[in-house]
């Protein structure tokens, strides 16, 4: 791509100059408008605008690059403004990204848009977008920030703001098959983050190495497990004296499953702190499969029978005490 220096410069009335429908830009940050303007009323315009002729038309030009300058003459209520003229035959899209591109007045959702457009209004493969607009990568950069826009929309304002960095973006997208899984997952950073969108590249590849734990032993665990016989509804002790499994033996029934939320509490608190771990203990436990559930509700009710045995002995020990003094 030639240089822009290389046409002449004009002046052209502002009001027959108009922006281009297809402007990859969409936003436009007021406070950074309102210095350009200052700065253009004490220096004067450094870099004229880039504009084309318009067929449809006649008399007036359409902006290539350069709409913020633009602006910025219309509320300086300024009659003229400097341009190059460019030849009819030059893709005012492509220029448009490529200008918004190299002066970083484009966002990254903002180019993934506009790549994504030129992509199916052209037809272009990827590694085509990217020699077009100076990229010769076979195709990364264009890849990189076409996976951007399968971000949940949420993270998508975000990375367009910069309170998410697109590095960040993409470890999600490499690491999530959707953008439901995606989304599951950004809440659950945050929360562990304090509700601050600040999140480093380092700290969610960390996060989702600990998750591909998770999973790994789970599938590990689930294929090496082998069926346990179904128990029976009664048991027979030693004392002959038939007792029903779950109950303390005064025909009080514990809760297995309450005790199995309270201990994911317990351990949810030492990772995040009490104010997360309550409602995390309830989204693990209703995540967990109807065949997790029985494995967690047969441990449990191990510990309970221990734990009815331990009270069956306290309660014998004290009644000795009671007793004695008596």
């Amino acid at each position: 791509m030639k240089k822009t220096q290389i046409y002449p410069v004009e002046m052209i009335p502002v009001n027959r100059v108009f922006p281009n429908p297809k402007q990859p830009r969409k936003t436009f940050n007021e406070e950074r408008l309102i210095e350009l303007g200052l700065s253009i009323a004490e220096n004067g315009l450094k870099q004229p605008i880039q504009v084309m002729r318009s067929a449809e038309r006649k008399g007036h030009y359409m902006i290539v690059a350069g709409e913020r300058r633009w602006r910025c003459f219309c509320a300086l209520e300024y009659p003229e403004i400097p341009a190059h003229i460019l030849p009819d035959n030059i893709d005012a899209f492509v220029w448009a990204l490529i200008e918004n591109t190299n002066r970083e007045d484009i966002n990254p959702i903002e180019e993934a848009m506009a790549l994504a457009q030129l992509k199916d209004e052209q037809g272009l493969s990827q590694i085509d977008i990217g020699r077009r607009i100076g990229k010769n990568d076979k195709g990364f950069y264009v890849s990189t920030r076409l996976s951007l826009l399968t971000l949940p929309s949420d993270m998508q304002d975000a990375v367009a703001t910069g309170q998410l960095s697109v590095a960040v973006g993409l470890v999600f997208t490499r690491r999530c098959q959707d953008a439901a899984e995606m989304a599951g997952h950004y809440r659950t950073l945050r929360k562990l983050a304090h509700g601050s969108n600040r999140l480093t590249q380092s700290m969610v590849e960390k996060y989702f190495e600990s998750v591909g734990k998770v999973k790994k032993a789970r599938q590990k665990r689930e294929s090496t497990q082998t069926p346990s016989p179904s128990p029976t509804p009664r048991q027979q002790p030693q004392n002959g004296k038939a007792t029903t499994k779950g109950t303390n033996g005064a025909g009080l029934t514990e809760a297995p499953i309450l005790n199995g939320a309270r201990i994911f509490v317990g351990a949810l608190e030492e990772m995040v702190g009490p104010n997360v771990a309550t409602e995390e203990s309830r989204k693990m436990w209703h995540a967990l499969s109807l065949r997790e559930k029985g494995e967690v509700v047969g441990l449990l009710n191990k510990l309970d029978q221990r734990l009815v045995r331990l009270k069956h002995m306290l309660a014998l020990v004290a009644k000795e005490v009671s007793s004695r003094r008596g």
